[in-house]
């Protein structure tokens, strides 16, 4: 899908040389959609013709990650904390559970802790957040359901993306957007009578992976995040604007 082009756009401009342009263009930063238009532009008397180039490519993955939040538990005489469930006792009861799912302790990886302040006895609270690995959506959506113990304070599922599955998706659509490119280049080529031949140069406006837009991989959880209970379904998708300049024969 080609734009129009306009007064005013997002410009992230790298340059790229030729031979090193398709791996190293995909950056993984917040993706800004376009909203400018772009316009293709030759001249009779030029040697070059320069198109704009945009492309949207969906992720296609089964593969989810479980983020188990626990945390201690004061342990209370009416309305007085005089103790609370260690962590350590938490952590094995989450792991009997997840056996019941399917998923090994080993498959279970502490990824923070943190502590949550009480200001009286115990004086604080420790947390832990785990991350395991999912072998189906069906296993995903039971764990996010039916998960339950004391101490468990959420269950978020995500879907998980692989870096060589990153680095497929973004060749995939960095080549659609140039071979959208110089499909539009050849028909300004013709105009002018001339036909297309090497690229001169390209401009990478945007190129990146998100989910509809968001910058989904810098939404860090926080250890706090209790009573979430809840699978991510948002579809990832890679986009990529390119500027490409193309030599006229």
């Amino acid at each position: 899908m080609l734009f129009l082009y306009a007064n005013t756009f997002y410009k992230a401009s790298v340059y790229i040389k030729q031979q090193n342009m398709k791996l190293l263009l995909f950056t993984l930063l917040p993706f800004t959609l376009l909203t400018a238009a772009f316009a293709q532009t030759t001249e009779k008397s030029s040697n070059t013709v320069t198109v704009m180039a945009y492309a949207k490519l969906p992720l296609k993955t089964t593969a989810y990650k479980a983020y188990i939040f626990i945390q201690e538990e004061e342990t209370k005489v009416g309305y007085a904390t005089i103790g609370k469930t260690p962590i350590d006792s938490i952590r094995q009861k989450l792991l009997s559970n997840l056996k019941q799912f399917g998923i090994e302790e080993k498959e279970a990886l502490l990824s923070g802790t943190s502590s949550k302040e009480l200001g009286q006895f115990p004086g604080f609270l420790i947390n832990n957040v785990f991350e395991c690995k999912l072998k189906s959506k069906e296993l995903a959506v039971k764990l996010v359901n039916e998960l339950r113990f004391a101490g468990l304070k959420g269950v978020v599922v995500r879907i998980d993306v692989s870096a060589k599955e990153k680095e497929q998706l973004a060749e995939a659509v960095y080549n659609e957007a140039v071979t959208d490119a110089k499909k539009t280049a050849a028909l300004l080529a013709a105009k002018a009578n001339k036909t297309v031949g090497e690229i001169k140069n390209i401009d990478v406006n945007a190129n990146s992976l998100s989910i509809l837009g968001n910058d989904y991989e810098s939404d860090n959880f926080n250890v706090y995040s209790y009573s979430r209970f809840e699978m991510d379904y948002r579809d990832k998708y890679a986009y990529c604007n390119l500027r490409v300049v193309f030599e006229m024969k």
